[in-house]
């Protein structure tokens, strides 16, 4: 089965998503390319470095108590992810995300920004929510 975990830079607190979206996240990227017109002689584009690539994840956390039988990983603290999330934008630290295939391949293992997160509790108590990230490159001089 298709795993997505989530820890903090140092690994020191690892968390697998509890609930899968029903397809693994779609990754896009763009490319920085820039186009100009001449005077007489058409546009021309220049190509630019790749764009980070970034996704997004929409699915839900259990509530305490909800023990679904398809769910992955169980919390005594559902917000333990959407802390580490929301937790990374006020410390402006990436977060580690990893996915791997069902057949335990790695899609990736990345350190992310988070670049959205939104979050509810629906009417059972379930947490609903989505979260954008985009590959972080640490800067090196």
């Amino acid at each position: 089965m298709a795993d997505i975990y989530f820890s903090d830079m140092n690994r020191a607190h690892i968390y697998r998503l509890p609930i899968l979206p029903p397809e693994m996240p779609e990754l896009a990227t763009d490319a920085k390319n820039e186009e100009f017109e001449t005077f007489d002689n058409g546009v021309y584009n220049m190509l630019g470095n790749k764009g980070l690539v970034q996704f997004t994840i929409d699915s839900f956390i259990p509530a305490k108590g909800h023990n679904y039988p398809f769910a992955k990983a169980k919390y005594d603290n559902p917000y333990v992810l959407i802390n580490l999330w929301h937790g990374s934008m006020i410390r402006k630290t990436p977060v580690r995300c990893i996915m791997y295939r069902d057949n335990k391949t790695e899609i990736l293992n990345w350190l992310v920004s988070i670049e959205n997160l939104r979050w509810h509790e629906d009417k059972v108590g379930d947490i609903k929510y989505s979260v954008t990230c985009k590959e972080y490159r640490q800067v090196t001089l």
